[in-house]
């Protein structure tokens, strides 16, 4: 029989603020159930909406505590397992965007100069036996 596993990042601690953390399981479980990354499209009322954009808006709202949540969760499922981990890098290419991206974002120039964007350097971790995910272990953008 194979084992349920429960791969939902635990963001408790990632934030320093136990509202963010719950507002960020929500926003990750609507993403995740909606299969779109448009808050509009996975939002059910304006009032939802409007508090997902706060918490995107939130300085407290950091990349760092979302990686170091979905790493931690992936460390805890490692445990006795025998785990196959493949690294890869991926460009986000976000030109057709240019417009709507703010000053200071965070994003630039990725392999190719013209490109707006970022790189994403991960390790997708699976069990060996089961042939399941069970998370990153590395993520670095």
């Amino acid at each position: 029989m194979v084992e349920l596993l429960n791969s939902f990042p635990d963001f408790s601690g990632s934030f320093g603020d136990k509202r963010i953390e719950k507002r960020a399981s929500q926003v990750l479980q609507k993403l995740m159930i909606g299969r779109n990354s448009s808050l509009r499209q996975i939002t059910q009322t304006d009032a939802e909406q409007k508090s997902f954009y706060r918490l995107f808006n939130n300085e407290s709202f950091r990349e760092q505590g979302i990686e170091q949540s979905i790493v931690k969760r992936c460390g805890k499922l490692c445990n006795g397992r025998h785990v196959l981990c493949i690294q890869d890098t991926t460009e986000f290419n976000l030109s057709g965007q240019r417009g709507r991206i703010k000053a200071k974002s965070g994003l630039g120039k990725t392999a190719k100069n013209d490109v707006l964007g970022f790189m994403l350097h991960s390790s997708l971790v699976i069990d060996a036996h089961v042939g399941s995910a069970l998370g990153y272990s590395y993520i670095r953008t």
